[in-house]
């Protein structure tokens, strides 16, 4: 009775320690992919705000030349 209790006790330990094993690599697994997400975000984030940065300076330039052509529009005697 003692062996059989025993012999169970240790069929459950290694079941738990299969288990346990199988979420510590799951763990590991969803680790990596948070940090390539993360990665993948500010990357994005990164490229948006370049982006943003870019289409305001290109707005600043259309500005300008706008201006500039209005400017050599208006004949001399308006000026």
């Amino acid at each position: 009775m003692l062996e059989s209790r025993q012999r169970q006790l240790e069929e459950t330990v290694t079941s738990l320690t299969e288990s346990l094993v199988e979420k510590q690599s799951t763990i590991e697994t969803l680790q990596q992919q948070v940090v390539v997400y993360r990665e993948d975000f500010q990357s994005e984030r990164r490229d948006r705000e370049r982006a943003h940065s870019q289409v305001a300076e290109l707005q600043s330039q259309l500005n300008e030349l706008v201006h500039q052509s209005q400017q050599l529009a208006t004949p001399a005697s308006q000026v």
